[in-house]
């Protein structure tokens, strides 16, 4: 199955503020993506981290201009739900997530060094 889109994990939002990454052209770079999203649940984990952390705090107001897909819970659970729902890929660096959606057919991706997007 082609996928030609991705929901994006929070700790791939606040990796792009540490390290100066520009998340948009990198995707653009790298995936042949329609469109990337960020799930609510992971726009509600942000918006709770924000209060004691300022890079989390700076993702809200930079990637404000992604569209966001409605969805219900929280944390991996919500993500792994919000993938299979609308048939795109993850960009993730959480390894217990990444195995959770490989095991069922979910292509992932992660930042590595220097901000490269890579098949996990």
């Amino acid at each position: 199955m082609r996928y030609d889109c991705a929901i994006v994990d929070s700790n791939i939002l606040i990796y792009c503020i540490e390290n100066s990454i520009d998340l948009l052209k990198e995707v653009s770079r790298v995936l042949e993506l329609s469109k990337i999203f960020i799930p609510a649940s992971v726009d509600r984990e942000l918006s709770g981290l924000a209060r004691s952390n300022q890079s989390a705090a700076m993702a809200v107001e930079i990637f404000k201009g992604i569209q966001r897909l409605p969805n219900d819970g929280n944390g991996d659970d919500a993500i792994v739900s919000t993938a299979v729902r609308s048939g795109c890929a993850v960009i993730t660096n959480d390894r217990e997530l990444k195995n959770k959606l490989k095991g069922m057919g979910i292509p992932t991706y992660s930042l590595r060094r220097y901000g490269r997007i890579e098949r996990s």
